[in-house]
Parts: C-alpha cells; sequence; structure tokens
C-alpha cells in the first residue's frame, strides 16, 4: 500500500494573489485525511479555504492559530 503524506500550507491573501507564509510540520497521512474527511488515495493537489470549523481543529490538533480572515490552505501531495 503506497502512503500519500500531505504537507499544509498556508497563503496569505494581498491585493488579488496568494503569498505563501507559513509552512506546517508534516504528521503523515492519518490526520490530514481525517483532517479533511479524505477517502481517495489517488488525490491530486487540493485547496481549501479555511473555516472556523478547521482553525478551531488547527489549534486543538497543531497547536497553531491561523487567523481565518487573513489565510487560504493549501493541502499538496508531497509522496507516494
Amino acid at each position: 500500500m503506497n502512503m500519500i503524506i500531505y504537507e499544509i500550507e498556508c497563503y496569505e491573501k494581498k491585493s488579488d494573489k496568494y503569498v505563501k507564509s507559513i509552512s506546517l510540520p508534516n504528521n503523515g497521512d492519518k490526520f490530514y485525511r481525517n483532517f479533511l474527511n479524505i477517502e481517495d488515495n489517488n488525490l491530486p493537489m487540493y485547496g481549501i479555504e479555511i473555516t472556523p470549523e478547521i482553525q478551531k481543529k488547527f489549534k486543538m490538533e497543531l497547536n497553531i492559530d491561523i487567523d481565518i480572515n487573513k489565510y487560504y490552505c493549501i493541502f499538496a501531495e508531497l509522496s507516494q
């Protein structure tokens, strides 16, 4: 079974573009799949907007505060 590892990157919106501003630690496949409720093993690069629920999960699971008015979150596939 191939393990797909995801890394979370946060992009800050500046005028009309997103600028990478935070790289978060890689805690492996399971956390990110649970985080996004992902079942598909062949997911391409995947991005989501940060919601209050996701903000709360970041705080609880990774102890990282994210300003939901400022950041957009990208989940990138690293390897398989």
